[in-house]
């Protein structure tokens, strides 16, 4: 019996599904993984998103929150200018 490999597609599909994630909640979402109560490395899962990072699919921005224990959230480069837009409309009004 063969046994599944996790891949970066899978964090892809994760991120289409909700945008502006941060690390532990990807890999939670995607693979059922929570670095908080696991004795487990994290190695893997996090080179995995890296390598997203390193080719240009995902991004991340830092949060201003000192109290928070993570301090990026992820989102797909692919939907940046509509972010953006998004943004940019919440600011104008009519």
């Amino acid at each position: 019996m063969s046994k599944k490999r996790n891949s970066i597609n899978q964090i892809i599909d994760t991120l289409k599904w909700k945008q502006f994630l941060t690390e532990n909640e990807i890999m939670f979402v995607t693979f059922g993984y929570d670095r908080n109560d696991s004795r487990a490395s994290n190695k893997k899962y996090a080179d995995m998103l890296r390598r997203g990072m390193a080719k240009g699919i995902i991004d991340r921005v830092e949060m201003k929150h000192p109290g928070s224990r993570s301090r990026f959230l992820y989102y797909l480069k692919e939907n940046e200018v509509g972010i953006v837009n998004h943004i940019r409309g919440s600011y104008i009004t009519s």
